[in-house]
């Protein structure tokens, strides 16, 4: 097989000779990234609307460098865009943001343990012994976190569930699972 054939402009030409449609991209200068390891695939990259389960990231470990006014701007957009899909009021927007904000501020303390935990794993087992009960002592620290974490998180879904009606929550819960393949 010879290889892909490129014009002028250094975009790769397919093999039926007619140029793809960018038509679908937002702007011409910005067309997608080609792929590492083949040239011919194409990493999109495209980001979807912050949803109600992805706004406090902290416990996943997103966004964490950024300013803490950045990430709550980031959430009231989120929320914004996530209840205006289910036409919620300005209040129900506010009052979810400000539990999700709570939640982030609850959770930040949580990823820096987390944080110096994995360190400190990382200095253990790179010691000339390895201190197997001083590890496992760092792994059910890690899990208890974790579960104090995830039990958070949940706390501010649920609240921030309560203030939305039944249908609000059900058009969001179908609306979440169209945008992020909740198939499974």
């Amino acid at each position: 097989m010879g290889s892909p054939q490129v014009d002028g402009a250094g975009n790769l030409v397919p093999r039926s000779g007619v140029p793809h449609d960018r038509s679908h991209f937002p702007h011409p200068d910005h067309p997608p990234r080609r792929h590492a390891r083949d040239p011919r695939r194409t990493d999109r990259g495209r980001r979807g609307p912050v949803t109600l389960t992805a706004a406090p990231a902290e416990a996943r470990g997103w966004s964490a460098d950024l300013d803490p006014a950045e990430l709550k701007r980031r959430v009231e957009y989120g929320v914004g865009r996530a209840l205006g899909r289910v036409e919620a009021t300005d209040d129900q927007k506010k009052k979810v943001a400000d539990i999700l904000n709570a939640a982030i501020d609850d959770l930040r303390p949580m990823r820096e343990q987390h944080m110096t935990a994995r360190q400190a794993m990382r200095q253990a087992l790179s010691a000339a012994s390895v201190d197997k009960p001083g590890l496992e002592r760092l792994r059910a620290e890690q899990v208890q976190l974790a579960d104090r974490a995830s039990q958070r998180f949940l706390r501010a879904v649920t609240d921030a569930s309560d203030l939305l009606y039944p249908e609000q929550r059900r058009k969001l819960v179908q609306a979440m699972g169209e945008r992020r393949g909740w198939r499974r």
